[in-house]
């Protein structure tokens, strides 16, 4: 838990650790409501790492957490189309504390997509 609320730190990145991921999830917190905290690198299978949390109806924001090997948030906001979830987020400390103060007791923050953006949480938090 982080300030209370409870925090899941996963460092999936691909598509098929994020289907596992969300299974877990799922599992662990039946229920529950996800906003995922979330940055991709470049060379990643973006689409199939999102698809899942998409399809899961899950609240996205997007943050860079490598000032070199992420990948914009612009552009992982272009590849969820239309899906109306989703946000671009500032930076890591700004967002987490952002998403912290609004979920509520049955919401879980989950931060993933990979272990640079989990590093970050860790030394922030």
């Amino acid at each position: 838990k982080i300030k209370g609320k409870t925090v899941v730190l996963d460092i999936a990145h691909t598509g098929d650790s994020m289907n596992n991921l969300l299974k877990e999830l799922k599992q662990r917190f039946s229920g529950a409501k996800f906003v995922f905290l979330i940055s991709i690198m470049q060379g990643k299978d973006a689409e199939a790492i999102l698809e899942p949390i998409i399809e899961s109806g899950s609240e996205l924001v997007f943050v860079k957490s490598h000032k070199i090997r992420s990948m914009k948030t612009s552009e992982l906001m272009e590849l969820c189309g239309t899906y109306n979830k989703k946000n671009e987020g500032k930076d890591i400390k700004t967002e987490m504390n952002k998403i912290l103060d609004k979920i509520k007791e049955n919401e879980v923050l989950v931060v993933t997509g990979s272990h640079f953006i989990v590093k970050e949480v860790i030394r922030i938090f």
